[in-house]
């Protein structure tokens, strides 16, 4: 540039113009999931004024370099996962335009299917069957006669109160003749002894049986001691008696 006075007297100024904007290098320690920048404002040192991520502006404080560290999707910057636009400027004006891919920092969870119901089988229904289904009995069976209901005895009827008694036949009862001690003495024909005369003889009569008359054994003989008539008729006796009670209980049983 030239200026020049009236005298025409000239000085020449030569002077460059900054028309770049700043420079931005990626920083060390970047990933994808978080970005940092250094931003210088390069050779003419107009200073660096400030940044817009995504359009949202972040003004810096004007120097020569500065910093954008840690951008990360949700954050104070304005970043989000996937494709971003970083935009540096300097007080000149002058931009530089970087675009830039940011993972998203959340780590991502397994997606919950959620598990249908069991549901319970269905039992198939079977073929419907009818109620009370009618039987083919047959040719109708014929009618058997009636058979007149009789009442078994001592069975109460039902028209009456009173218990019927049963019609048996009644045997008739026989008894048993009573045997007397003297009838059965008489039966066996058995000598009785009744009294000693004074002859030395013992009277003996045969009794007939049922009151009929018969020949019945002869009187004893007297040829014998008298001292042995006593005896014999005291032994016969007993004996008699005793033959009578047995016969006696005999037919009472």
């Amino acid at each position: 540039m030239e200026v020049h006075d009236v005298a025409g007297n000239v000085t020449t100024v030569t002077f460059t113009l900054d028309t770049t904007g700043p420079v931005l290098t990626e920083k060390d320690g970047s990933s994808e999931t978080s970005r940092s920048y250094s931003i210088d404002d390069g050779e003419l040192g107009s200073g660096v004024a400030g940044v817009r991520v995504n359009g949202q502006d972040r003004p810096l404080t004007v120097s020569r370099w500065s910093d954008v560290n840690d951008i990360i999707d949700g954050n104070h910057w304005g970043a989000l996962a996937g494709e971003n636009i970083l935009v540096a400027y300097d007080a000149l004006g002058n931009e530089t335009t970087l675009t830039f891919t940011l993972a998203s920092s959340v780590i991502p969870q397994p997606e919950q299917v959620p598990v249908p119901e069991a549901e319970s089988p269905t039992a198939e229904e079977g073929p419907a069957v009818e109620e009370n289904p009618a039987v083919d009995e047959g040719p109708a069976a014929e009618e058997s006669p009636a058979v007149e209901e009789q009442t078994p005895a001592g069975v109460p009827d039902a028209e009456e109160d009173e218990v019927a008694a049963p019609h048996l036949p009644i045997p008739p009862v026989t008894s048993s003749p009573e045997v007397t001690a003297v009838q059965l003495v008489a039966s066996r024909t058995a000598p009785v002894a009744t009294s000693l005369p004074a002859t030395g003889r013992i009277v003996g009569a045969p009794q007939a049986a049922s009151g009929d008359e018969g020949v019945g054994p002869a009187a004893a003989s007297t040829d014998r001691d008298r001292s042995e008539v006593p005896m014999l008729g005291g032994w016969g006796l007993m004996a008699m008696l005793g033959c009578a009670g047995a016969l006696f209980r005999r037919f009472r049983a």
